[in-house]
């Protein structure tokens, strides 16, 4: 019928399997909430929405667009079994519940995640003492 977006399929695959892992390692942990730790279920939950998202994405069926028009592929019109304003209306549904969830995800997990992009220590300036030791080299004096 209509061709799978494969990239997406398996990213999708591997964040559902993140959250998975996620998920395990905190019922081994005995860990009844999310708390501060970057590995709770919040976390878990999270990867599993932008891993459900990427999945979606790639399972849509990606109708192309020309001349301001949707493209029913040939094989799909052929058969006739397929209402056209469905096919677009269940389109458009995918593309808008795939990108929620990935975005919301993303953003969740930037606020999840928000320690590890912080900078902890904040680079120190050029000291004055090491400045004035690499300009100054020894040179063998002539006695």
């Amino acid at each position: 019928m209509v061709k799978p977006d494969y990239l997406f399929i398996a990213a999708g695959a591997a964040f559902l399997a993140l959250a998975a892992g996620l998920a395990l390692r905190n019922l081994r942990r005995g860990c009844p909430q999310s708390g501060p730790r970057r590995g709770g279920w919040l976390a878990a939950f999270l990867w599993a929405c932008f891993g459900v998202g990427l999945l979606l994405q790639g399972s849509a069926p990606h109708l192309q667009i020309e001349r301001n028009a949707w493209v029913i592929p040939g094989e799909l019109a052929a058969r006739g079994e397929i209402d056209p304003r469905a096919l677009i209306d269940r389109e458009r549904h995918t593309q808008l519940l795939a990108a929620v969830l990935t975005a919301g995800a993303a953003l969740g997990l930037l606020c999840c995640y928000r320690d590890a992009f912080k900078r902890r220590d904040p680079s120190p300036g050029p000291r004055s003492d090491l400045d004035g030791q690499a300009g100054r080299q020894e040179t063998p004096s002539a006695s």
